[in-house]
């Protein structure tokens, strides 16, 4: 049998696959820049994306904003004790945690080691506030189910609402500083910034649950 005929075949689909791993690697890496492996929340630069689209929408519409941050309270003990697998279980657990409050055009995020982002599109002072009690509330009661013993953990969140002239940078600077309040406070605590209405900024502490603080400013 004369070789050369097998050559052009075996060479279209050499190139063929050259280009079907190329497209896949593409494809897998676009998906990391939108949705973070360990959790399957999205991740920051997409955050940010929707953010932004979420501040368009709301002031076009005049309708509220709010951002969560929350944070792992002491994931590196964690991963010193328990070991880093353990660890990401805790991170994977959270996610799933947040995941649960999505929808409606609520999205969560990833932001880096232990922060995580909640968008909350059409959400006021009271109702942040409601809902990041409620997340702190439903971690420290649904430990990570690992073996042979489950991790119990918490998390402090921060919170902010859209104020007028705030773009995105303003809002989320404004949700850290509220998240590095509820971290002073003691951890396992919630508080936020000063609200659009003119509310005051309130920490929430989980020993003294309508503890009401006036201390944060934007």
């Amino acid at each position: 049998m004369n070789q050369s005929y097998l050559l052009v075949p075996v060479a279209g689909l050499s190139a063929m696959l050259v280009i079907l791993v190329y497209a896949a690697r593409r494809r897998a890496r676009a998906a990391r820049e939108v949705r973070d492996p360990l959790t399957g929340l999205l991740a920051g630069d997409a955050f940010r994306t929707q953010l932004g689209h979420a501040l368009d929408r709301s002031r076009r519409k005049a309708t509220p904003l709010a951002v969560l941050f929350a944070d792992i309270d002491r994931l590196a003990a964690i991963n010193g004790f328990y070991g880093n697998e353990s660890g990401d279980s805790v991170l994977r657990h959270f996610g799933g945690q947040l995941r649960k409050l999505s929808g409606d055009g609520t999205m969560a995020a990833r932001l880096g080691e232990d922060q995580f982002a909640l968008l909350l599109p059409g959400t006021d002072h009271a109702a942040a506030r409601g809902i990041a009690q409620r997340l702190a509330a439903s971690v420290r009661g649904a430990p990570c189910p690992l073996q042979p013993d489950a991790i119990s953990y918490t998390v402090s969140v921060g919170a902010a609402v859209v104020q007028p002239g705030d773009d995105a940078e303003a809002l989320l600077r404004r949700a850290d500083v509220a998240l590095k309040t509820a971290k002073l406070a003691g951890r396992d605590s919630v508080a936020a910034s000063k609200s659009i209405e003119g509310a005051p900024a309130w920490v929430t502490l989980r020993r003294r649950p309508h503890v009401i603080s006036a201390t944060v400013s934007h």
